[in-house]
């Protein structure tokens, strides 16, 4: 792989093969579909807040994401907050509870949306002011950037690579997801108002507009030209070199 092309999407990427492989990358930056992923006016009154769910994947932190969002609506009562998920059938997500010995009351005022394609999510993020993710850790992040991209301000891991584009307290919100603490937390501060949704809207839409494909393609033209460039200049030295030894 030495002598290969190869490209990570983050920083995050790029550091943990080479400290784990000593393997050298270049970075392409991951792209956004802005057809897909812009923003709408938000219904005004209760904040909504959705968040994907998914049983099967354990570092999604299916369990503490349930467990937040449950205590959230216990706090504030649906006439306050409004909770979406998605990303598990109903059927499913009945089974892991079950396995889990959760009574299926965690599920109370939460609508439950299932399986859903990515127009559907764009659709629920749109109108949304808040995107949970509770994962233990993103390489990057790319859902909640399209939460930025459709004007939703998204609660991250800390750990990962997710701060390459979120800054905590002004386009997102970054928190340890080691426990449900931190999670709750940053729902209370919001509710309590203690930062300014609309300026962090303004702020997470700007900084979606850097991940477009315009942008990155940009960059990534760049990267394969100093590559190609690089490669180049390697076979004229190899050249040169056999050159001066021919008799």
């Amino acid at each position: 792989m030495g002598r290969g092309f190869v490209f990570v999407k983050t920083k995050w990427l790029k550091n943990q093969l080479m400290s784990l492989f000593g393997v050298s990358a270049h970075l392409i930056p991951p792209t956004i579909d802005e057809t897909l992923f812009y923003p709408e006016d938000i219904p005004t009154g209760r904040v909504h807040i959705c968040a994907m769910v998914r049983v099967l994947t354990p570092r999604r932190n299916p369990l503490q994401t349930l467990q937040i969002l449950a205590d959230a609506m216990r706090e504030y009562g649906s006439q306050n907050i409004a909770i979406s998920i998605f990303g598990t059938d109903d059927s499913d997500l009945k089974l892991f509870l079950d396995a889990s010995n959760v009574h299926l009351s965690i599920l109370d005022n939460i609508d439950s949306r299932g399986v859903i394609d990515r127009e559907s999510v764009a659709r629920l993020s749109r109108r949304c002011h808040i995107f949970l993710d509770y994962s233990s850790w993103q390489a990057f992040g790319r859902s909640g950037l399209e939460a930025m991209a459709s004007g939703c301000i998204p609660i991250l891991p800390e750990s990962g690579g997710a701060n390459e584009y979120a800054i905590h307290g002004q386009n997102s919100l970054l928190v340890d997801t080691r426990n449900n603490t931190a999670g709750m937390k940053a729902i209370r501060d919001i509710m309590k108002k203690k930062y300014d949704l609309s300026t962090m809207r303004k702020q997470a839409l700007a900084t979606a507009k850097k991940f477009s494909i315009a942008e990155a393609s940009k960059i990534t033209v760049g990267v394969f030209r100093d590559f190609l460039s690089n490669r180049t200049l390697e076979k004229m030295s190899v050249i040169k070199s056999v050159t001066k030894l021919s008799p």
